[in-house]
């Protein structure tokens, strides 16, 4: 089981939420497909709402995932786990220190460094939650691994949906063991992946997504690993940056950090990190927690 030190700073204000132009739309039928895309806006938050009142939601299916004993996935289920808390920790820090309604993005410096696993536990620790509903979108039409993780169908999903051959009701699934879960998978590869992020139909959903849910986890292809990564980041409005101790090079681990706008920098989940000496609670056994934040380029660590 990963260990995970969490580190989200405080952010004071509100976060910048302009949105990218469209620049470029290389999209088939246009008219068509942003229609479909218009409708989703609506149709979808009526049925979302409808869901919320306990009325019957059927405009998003729902399935069943399979977790096991021991897996880093959902680690919820086992009262004692200090995994589970140190996400209810983080849940804690973006609930007190964002307004609802946010596109959280969540990314690392390499591939393999946990950010898909750390994805999918701080949504469902929101989602835990009975007044948030939150999604989680798999972004990463490169390399698509929720779908995988979750052993829900990968199809269809967010590239279906910026093609406009599939509405959100359509291209979003509900966890059962979670009910106020969603996930968006990545959906079919697309070779224009760079075009379908590039185009005001992405806009149309994320501004979709924003107003029916109360966080939006968005897990995202490594720090300016490919040419959709400044797209996405551009369009959220915070981001998370996982750190795996035994794994993420340094000097990249620096430069990703820097590459991240400050005032979109949430903070950084430190991944892999071997038990703290100093750690006397038995409760966190496995773990050890801190917050960290910088002052002029320094960094300070309170341990607690």
């Amino acid at each position: 089981m990963s260990k995970i030190f969490e580190a989200l700073q405080q952010s004071r204000g509100g976060l910048n939420q302009q949105l990218p132009a469209a620049l470029i739309e290389q999209m088939a039928p246009v008219h068509e497909a942003q229609a479909a895309a218009d409708e989703t806006a609506t149709v979808l938050l009526a049925r979302h709402e409808k869901g919320k009142q306990g009325e019957q939601e059927t405009s998003i299916r729902r399935v069943s995932v399979p977790t096991a004993p021991g897996s880093p996935v959902f680690p919820f289920a086992n009262r004692q786990s200090s995994a589970a808390e140190q996400y209810r920790m983080i849940r804690t820090r973006l609930v007190q220190n964002l307004d609802p309604h946010k596109l959280i993005l969540i990314t690392s410096p390499d591939s393999g460094d946990g950010k898909t696993t750390t994805s999918i536990n701080v949504a469902a620790a929101l989602a835990m939650k009975n007044d948030l509903n939150v999604l989680i979108l798999d972004a990463d039409l490169c390399d698509s691994r929720i779908a995988g993780v979750l052993n829900i169908p990968v199809s269809p999903g967010l590239s279906e949906v910026l093609r406009g051959t599939h509405s959100l009701r359509d291209a979003i699934v509900g966890v059962e063991q979670f009910p106020n879960l969603y996930v968006l998978p990545a959906g079919a590869p697309a070779e224009n992946r760079t075009e379908l992020l590039d185009s005001s139909r992405w806009k149309t959903i994320c501004e979709a997504l924003r107003s029916q849910f109360e966080f939006t986890m968005v897990d995202s292809p490594p720090i300016n690993s490919v040419a959709d990564y400044p797209l996405i980041e551009q369009i959220c409005d915070g981001v998370i940056v996982v750190i795996r101790q035994d794994r993420t090079n340094r000097v990249r681990g620096e430069h990703a950090l820097k590459a991240v706008p400050r005032d979109k920098l949430l903070g950084v989940i430190m991944n892999g990190v071997e038990d703290w000496f100093l750690l006397r609670n038995n409760h966190f056994h496995y773990y050890g927690y801190y917050n960290s934040y910088h002052s002029k380029g320094s960094e300070k660590e309170n341990p607690k």
